[in-house]
């Protein structure tokens, strides 16, 4: 960093690693976070809510009864042709099961957390109903709730008296399904989205690496992409992280996140998250320092006719 960004450096993490996919996480947490340590300044993992994951069901095909759960009814009808029966869509965990893995995941977090070193938070994944799109939770400290509610403005109800933060993600997809209507997104508590991941690039309908690769909810469409939500009016910093279902966060070609801080603490790291000094990578970690008029990336300008805009990018090669 440089001039007046040179009070900020460049943190690396992933704030979306999804975690508890099945019934036990294995290998534990504290295994991850270990990893993780060795090449990451700072972690968020999703605990995974949901139980099972959305797949379409053929005439015929024998289901187990646990399988048969309640959830996202706008994508089961997405499946119309005579021979397909419906989705097995995703439902909520029981809550004795949820209490369990949270507890489980926080105190990890809190072993894991090394001020100056390694900087961790608890987070979850939160679907909802649908309608709203899939956000990540996380939150400065451990002791907060999972909330599961259906809605996002309960979601924003419950959050909003807590030092909490709600990252969009998979946003490319079909509003109303799985990616937001942005009409509904509050941005002092979702001040970015995450537009990279495994699933693709979702910061506008028309990229290379498409969301194609979840036949159920893709494929990419307009309407909920980063470039819609800028459009609208809305100011949202960008963001990639992984949304992987491996034990490896933060895999190269999956989406890594940067942040700009004072300091490799919880709350440094927070203040960089509500001010939006963040951006992602999609794989090598790019030094960038951008400003516009002096300020940093993120930074809400009064209206002026004069714009300059000064960039370094420094790559690996």
């Amino acid at each position: 960093m440089s001039g007046k960004t040179a009070k900020y450096k460049i943190y690396w993490g992933d704030t979306h690693h999804n975690t508890y996919m099945g019934g036990v996480q294995d290998p534990p947490m504290q295994t991850i976070l270990k990893r993780a340590s060795g090449y990451l300044d700072f972690y968020t993992g999703a605990l995974y809510t949901p139980k099972g994951r959305a797949v379409p069901i053929r005439k015929g095909w024998k289901v187990p009864s646990e399988c048969a759960v309640q959830g996202h009814p706008q994508e089961s009808a997405k499946y119309k042709p005579e021979d397909w029966i419906g989705v097995r869509a995703e439902g909520t965990k029981m809550p004795d099961q949820l209490a369990r893995e949270w507890k489980e995941f926080e105190q990890a977090t809190a072993e894991a957390h090394q001020p100056g070193r390694f900087v961790t938070f608890p987070g979850y994944e939160w679907q909802g109903n649908g309608e709203y799109g899939d956000h990540n939770v996380f939150y400065l400290r451990e002791g907060n709730p999972v909330f599961t509610v259906s809605t996002l403005p309960e979601l924003y109800r419950n959050l909003r008296s807590l030092k909490a933060i709600a990252i969009p993600h998979h946003i490319g997809y079909h509003r109303g399904i799985r990616a937001p209507v942005w009409k509904n997104c509050n941005v002092e508590i979702s001040p970015f989205a995450e537009i990279f991941s495994v699933h693709g690039c979702s910061e506008t309908d028309e990229e290379w690496v498409g969301l194609r690769r979840n036949a159920h909810m893709g494929p990419g469409t307009g309407g909920g992409t980063y470039q819609d939500a800028l459009d609208s009016g809305l100011h949202l910093g960008a963001i990639c992280s992984t949304d992987n279902w491996k034990n490896m966060p933060a895999c190269w070609g999956e989406g890594v996140m940067a942040c700009l801080a004072t300091s490799l603490t919880r709350e440094g790291l927070w203040e960089a998250f509500q001010a939006r000094r963040v951006y992602g990578v999609t794989g090598d970690r790019i030094k960038l320092d951008f400003t516009c008029n002096g300020a940093p990336m993120g930074s809400i300008l009064p209206k002026t006719k004069r714009r300059e805009i000064s960039v370094e990018a420094v790559g690996l090669d």
